[in-house]
């Protein structure tokens, strides 16, 4: 499909951006992730995935990217300086957040997501529950729910409306939050 075709339909012709922030640990689900997102890709040529850190897990997650033949549409930059990662967040649709565990803190970036107005698909883990309510502010799932994370990633990548409502009410969120507290 041509790209005007593509708009005379409603369709996006941009990239969908997809950020995540974290050690490459297994802890953090990456390894998951990527499985997950190339069925997202496969799906939505124009989707990105971006995961920002550095740890052990980089050179298996490398080989998993070229195994899955995704290396198009995926970037491990490492860490970066916070001015570059406000960059990244600046053009960022989705913010997920998949950890495979029950980890004791809230993802790093998920506060500043919300901030942002950005949109949330994430696992119940760390406290994120507390301060997100699935369909609401976010895109919730349980950590051992494959099936249910590909479908949250899905849907955030293909229905640009509920990105947009789902970020404002986790903005607004926020907003309530620091009323309360001040």
């Amino acid at each position: 499909m041509t790209d005007s075709a593509r708009r005379a339909e409603g369709l996006s012709t941009q990239p969908v951006r997809i950020l995540a922030i974290g050690d490459l640990i297994p802890e953090n689900g990456y390894a998951r992730l990527l499985e997950l997102f190339a069925g997202v890709a496969r799906c939505n040529r124009l989707a990105r995935l971006i995961i920002v850190g550095e740890g052990p897990e980089r050179a298996a997650l490398e080989g998993q990217i070229d195994r899955l033949k995704i290396a198009d549409h995926v970037g491990l930059p490492g860490r970066v300086s916070l001015p570059h990662l406000a960059e990244w967040l600046q053009r960022t649709h989705i913010f997920v957040s998949a950890p495979t565990g029950h980890l004791d803190c809230l993802a790093p970036g998920v506060a500043v997501a919300m901030t942002g107005g950005i949109c949330i698909v994430a696992t119940e883990c760390g406290g994120i529950e507390r301060v997100l309510e699935d369909g609401v502010t976010a895109l919730l799932v349980d950590p051992e729910d494959e099936e249910g994370l590909s479908r949250a990633l899905h849907l955030a990548v293909s229905n640009t409306e509920l990105r947009r409502s789902l970020g404002e009410a986790a903005a607004t969120s926020v907003r309530g939050r620091l009323r309360k507290s001040a």
